[in-house]
């Protein structure tokens, strides 16, 4: 099985990625603050950290933090 067949969408890969990043529960990766929530759709990340009042998801403080790559990966045509 490839990687990018163990996902159906990207809602799974995005999961999948969250619990390997974030094994004890979703923070903070700017200020480590465990308090956060989910941001308002207009902020374009989907969680934000009550501490520090940043907006951020999975990819910040990783490789793909500025990339448009999706998390699913497809293969090409």
């Amino acid at each position: 099985m490839e990687l990018g067949d163990m996902f159906p969408d990207e809602a799974a890969a995005t999961a999948w990625f969250e619990n390997l990043v974030w094994p004890k529960g979703r923070h903070c990766p700017r200020c480590g603050c465990t308090d956060t929530a989910v941001a308002a759709k207009t902020s374009g990340l989907p969680y934000c950290c009550t501490g520090c009042r940043k907006p951020f998801s999975v990819r910040i403080g990783t490789a793909l933090e500025r990339s448009k790559v999706r998390l699913k990966l497809t293969r090409p045509m």
